[in-house]
């Protein structure tokens, strides 16, 4: 334990730091001499006498020298680092040595030497190259640190009066003088460099000890000093300014629109879809209905994109694919019905995606899904895969039942053919698309009269009305309740 307490001290007191430094016992002060041997630093006894009462008597003969202190009397050898207290023997770090005639002790011993020689505690305080001999003689005994949402409170405790004087350069510095005062630098209080006390550095000098506080000016308004009882302990306060916030900014608060809507002509190409009683096929009037379609809702301020705009074939990834990429907001499938049994089956009616619930709806599923054949096996999907697309597409599962709902009502009031409502049903081509998303059945090809209808311009466009108008009262409602 003495080796390693030995090497802490000598790293903390390297020699080169010392020419002399300061004895403090009770209320005095005294300059005490070092020299360097072999690169210790060794401070001089004789010095001590100013000090404390210590009678020296060098035994030539015996190459002795003796200290009698008031409580103990100590025996030394040159060169050697064993001493005699009273009649006990003693080990130091270094050895005691004589240079003409005058006695030195090595700092790394003189804790131990003093304390044994005067039975009082002695503290080597080498950042301020002081030593000091009891603890009563530290003052201020304290200095405690308050800091509250309006200032910073420094109090200096002390049981006899101190004498102080402070000059601030109004600069960032104020240096608080501590007359006849020791101060340890223990008690100094930590600080981390910000806020609005930066640092304290505290100086020790002979007669005095300064403590300069540095501080932000930009952050502290007033220092007061004040006495907290009749000249023992007094408190330097700083005040700190009032944080100026900026005004919130408040960001404008996001617009939700929907504007970009994917139109997908069913079929094409090598799937012509349902085929009429004269050979109409469904492919060429839902790509129609489909154009009609765009142009209204384009007038309407719509980015309308459809996932064909000609005979070909488009396989049912690459419209999902395309709707998911191009980050629409709606997805509308424009398909014909039709009936293998009753010709006279005949109406109108939309679809969101969901588990078909009645036998009608299963029939039209199976109708519109029939494209899969028409895939290649790479593009067909796994059973988990369809699980796992059907659980993202029951997010807007409620948008896409209210789009439907919108635009069946509105293709009501625009066609007199029969209106056969809302339907859910599990189609393929909307298994995989991440929006509101419905298939429109616009009529039933395979119905003699409403074949002739589906031929005809004028009703062609009643269709794409009746859903564009639908759309529109599906954007009003939405946005608005988005929008709150």
């Amino acid at each position: 334990m003495r080796i390693r307490i030995f090497l802490f001290l000598l790293f903390l007191c390297p020699s080169f730091l010392y020419t002399d430094f300061l004895f403090f016992n009770e209320k005095k002060s005294t300059t005490i001499s070092t020299v360097t041997k072999n690169g210790w630093v060794y401070a001089s006894l004789d010095d001590f006498k100013r000090a404390i009462k210590i009678s020296f008597l060098q035994d030539i003969t015996k190459k002795r020298f003796i200290l009698n202190f008031s409580e103990h009397t100590l025996t030394f050898i040159p060169e050697n680092p064993y001493y005699l207290l009273d009649n006990k023997g003693k080990k130091m770090n270094l050895p005691f040595i004589s240079i003409e005639g005058k006695s030195y002790i090595s700092l790394s011993d003189i804790e131990m030497v003093l304390s044994d020689a005067t039975d009082k505690d002695v503290f080597l305080i080498c950042p301020l190259n002081s030593i000091v001999m009891d603890r009563s003689t530290f003052n201020p005994d304290s200095i405690i640190l308050k800091d509250e949402k309006d200032k910073i409170s420094f109090t200096l405790t002390s049981e006899t009066e101190i004498i102080t004087s402070i000059v601030d350069d109004k600069n960032g510095e104020l240096e608080l003088t501590l007359f006849n005062a020791v101060c340890k630098p223990t008690i100094i209080p930590p600080s981390n460099g910000k806020g609005e006390i930066k640092k304290i550095v505290l100086n020790q000098e002979q007669n005095k000890a300064v403590l300069s506080f540095f501080y932000d000016v930009n952050k502290v308004r007033k220092i007061e000093k004040e006495l907290i009882s009749p000249g023992s302990s007094i408190r330097i306060t700083f005040y700190k300014k009032e944080e100026v916030k900026p005004p919130k900014e408040e960001k404008p608060k996001k617009q939700y629109f929907i504007n970009k809507v994917i139109i997908d002509p069913g079929h094409g190409g090598k799937d012509p879809g349902a085929v009429g009683p004269t050979g109409l096929t469904e492919k060429e009037i839902v790509l129609k209905i489909s154009k009609e379609l765009k142009k209204i809702l384009t007038r309407e301020g719509f980015t309308v994109l459809m996932t064909r705009d000609d005979d070909s074939f488009v396989r049912l990834r690459q419209r999902s694919t395309m709707a998911n990429n191009l980050g629409a907001d709606l997805f509308v499938s424009i398909h014909c019905n039709a009936t293998g049994g009753r010709k006279e089956a005949g109406g109108f009616e939309t679809f969101f995606l969901s588990t078909a619930k009645t036998s009608w709806a299963r029939a039209v599923e199976a109708k519109e899904n029939a494209v899969i054949e028409f895939e290649t096996p790479s593009e067909k999907k796994s059973l988990l895969e369809f699980i796992f697309y059907d659980l993202l597409q029951n997010l807007h599962l409620r948008e896409s039942s209210d789009l439907a709902d919108f635009i069946q009502e509105s293709m009501a009031r625009n066609l007199t053919i029969e209106d056969r409502g809302v339907k859910q049903a599990n189609f393929h081509v909307m298994r995989e698309i991440y929006m509101p998303s419905v298939l429109v059945e616009a009529a039933f090809i395979s119905n003699s009269e409403e074949e002739k209808q589906l031929k005809k311009q004028s009703f062609r466009k009643k269709i794409a009305q009746g859903i564009a108008y639908g759309i529109l009262e599906f954007k009003k409602v939405y946005e608005k309740k988005l929008n709150k």
